[in-house]
């Protein structure tokens, strides 16, 4: 019999790869929700949110989450609103990019405390409702 042919996986995080920086017409993000079918929302550098495609070759070697920072390629003048996802940065790669001074210590400035707590909604509980096990 001949041998079985054996397919490896090869594992793109284990190898060390090029740092991309941000070029023209391109912009740090970060995936603030994603929306399905490779659709994200992307809170970019410039202080704008952006309706991102994660690009193919990206989408099947890579998995990108909430939180995660990426480099997105704007589009021209009639799609301002709209980015292309083409690279995910990992640990290390954004450490790299903050001491560079690429990137800020924060990206999305989270409300302040304050304003999170005030949601309009109050839960009140009432210590003085006794309930049996025997009575349900």
């Amino acid at each position: 019999m001949a041998p079985k042919k054996i397919i490896r996986k090869r594992n793109i995080n284990d190898r060390e790869k090029e740092l991309i920086l941000r070029g023209k017409m391109q912009e740090y993000g970060e995936i603030m929700k994603t929306l399905g079918d490779a659709r994200m929302e992307v809170y970019c550098y410039d202080d704008k949110t952006r309706l991102g495609r994660v690009c193919g070759r990206i989408k099947r070697r890579t998995r990108i989450k909430i939180g995660d920072i990426v480099l997105v390629s704007l589009r021209p003048d009639l799609e301002k609103d709209k980015c292309d996802i083409i690279e995910k940065y990992n640990e290390i790669e954004v450490k790299t990019l903050r001491k560079m001074k690429e990137l800020p210590a924060r990206l999305h400035q989270e409300k302040d405390p304050e304003e999170r707590k005030d949601d309009g909604l109050e839960i009140i509980f009432d210590d003085d409702y006794n309930v049996e096990f025997n009575d349900i």
